[in-house]
């Protein structure tokens, strides 16, 4: 299976999410495949709501992940339900 990790960590330090490394290491000796989409202005360019639908799309994904603080679990959630919305 295709797994998509997405990192909302906009508008704060840019740092490294331990978790989501574990979890694709694991999912990789299980013979799965991951992605990871971080969402940091650091980083551009910090990826839309309609380029992530076509990402998990094109990519094929079968399951898209999320891992986020406390701050941007908002910013997940309107993006999870927007991507749940599109893909209906």
């Amino acid at each position: 299976m295709r797994i998509l990790f997405i990192y909302p960590n906009l508008y704060t330090q840019m740092g490294f999410n331990h978790g989501l490394a574990s979890l694709s290491a694991v999912l990789k000796q299980a013979g799965h495949e991951t992605r990871l989409v971080n969402m940091n202005e650091n980083l551009p360019p910090v990826s839309s709501e309609e380029d992530i639908f076509q990402e998990v799309c094109k990519w094929g994904a079968g399951m898209v992940a999320f891992s986020c603080l406390t701050q941007q679990y908002a910013a997940a959630l309107d993006l999870a339900r927007y991507l749940r919305k599109r893909a209906a």
